[in-house]
């Protein structure tokens, strides 16, 4: 129906196949899990999101951002995912437990774990979320 020119997919093409494994190697993860950083820093910080999130089987971080200290239950994380609702329900590994310790200190049940949801209004939720993304 339209003609060529206007046409916006003429340089669009579907990839076919198995998507390239892009995951880190264990090496890796071992040498971001073991470098000393200064605690209070970004880096420190977010070495530590990332280790939660690779700790709990790739929690996104979305994810990460919605848990409360309420979803800690029984040495347990349990939560609805975002984006789908699936129910999930983890053992907190040993490694875990003491970054949970460090974002948990002087908090209450109601709040985030992380320091990134300040209000109730979706839109600021999701824009925060975005930008500390």
């Amino acid at each position: 129906m339209a003609d060529e020119e206007g046409y916006a997919f003429n340089d669009y093409s579907i990839r076919n196949g198995k998507p390239k494994k892009r995951a880190l190697t264990i090496s890796a993860i071992r040498k971001i899990t073991e470098l000393e950083l200064e605690e209070g820093t970004v880096l420190f910080r977010d070495r530590n999101v990332f280790m939660i999130s690779f700790l709990l089987n790739g929690m996104s971080f979305v994810d990460i951002a919605n848990l409360k200290l309420s979803n800690i239950v029984d040495g347990r994380i349990r939560y609805a995912r975002q984006k789908t609702d699936e129910p999930f329900n983890i053992k907190i590994h040993r490694q875990l437990a003491p970054i949970l310790d460090y974002f948990t200190q002087e908090k209450e049940k109601s709040d985030y774990l992380l320091d990134i949801i300040e209000d109730a209004n979706p839109i600021d939720q999701y824009n925060k979320i975005t930008w500390a993304r």
